[in-house]
């Protein structure tokens, strides 16, 4: 019976979380789940943060005109900004600092209707719908997945091709991004085996239980 209970939970939880790889940081990126996003340019840059002077916050709460964005050994990804880059960058803010969420990606200007990604940690897909996004004044965000291509639909629920329709000078480093999901799926991994393992004890905890007062 202990052992019927633990399959149940084990499937249960792999059905759940089956679907939530790849695709988290884009999602994340996309449907406001840090402070802000900002598109900035780079005053100055040491190995624990970035000095930045914001031009726009894309999406979030307003951030300062200069701020700086801190970093850690899970963070930058691939990609070491220089001054004078511009980025947007995702962030969030413990009391009066912010530090980097998701990451940063080199832009080709600091008009967001306009810019490209010229730097990015994330997959060819991504990197389209992030583009988009940000092209859209970060409004954008039904994206959708067919036969390997993007899609969105319009308010007359016309379906738009978005990719594999990517601009020629954006640079993808695929080995880094698979390094960086592979960082990413760990954390995950190492959250799903603790919520596993909680979940079989309490199991196991409720079938002795039972056991126990049904002997007295």
């Amino acid at each position: 019976m202990v052992k019927k209970q633990v399959i149940l939970i084990l499937s249960l939880v792999i059905i759940l979380t089956s679907n939530t790889y790849g695709a988290d940081i884009i999602y994340r990126l996309t449907h406001g789940d840090q402070y802000a996003l900002v598109l900035v340019t780079v005053e100055d840059v040491n190995e624990n943060y970035i000095k930045v002077i914001v031009d726009k916050t894309l999406q979030g709460k307003k951030v300062e005109k200069v701020i700086k964005i801190f970093n850690d050994k899970d963070n930058f990804y691939w990609y070491i900004p220089k001054k004078g880059d511009y980025l947007v960058a995702s962030i969030d803010k413990e009391k009066l600092n912010y530090k980097l969420k998701w990451g940063i990606f080199k832009v080709s200007s600091l008009n967001y209707k306009t810019l490209n990604i010229v730097e990015s940690s994330l997959s060819s897909k991504d990197n389209a719908m992030f583009n988009f996004y940000i092209n859209s004044g970060c409004r954008v965000n039904n994206f959708y997945l067919k036969e390997g291509k993007v899609f969105i639909k319009d308010k007359n629920q016309k379906r738009i091709e978005i990719y594999p329709k990517v601009s020629k000078d954006i640079h993808i480093n695929n080995s880094k991004t698979l390094s960086i999901e592979k960082a990413n799926e760990d954390k995950e991994y190492n959250f799903l085996v603790s919520g596993i393992v909680i979940l079989s004890f309490v199991a196991l905890l409720y079938s002795n239980r039972k056991k126990f007062y049904d002997r007295y």
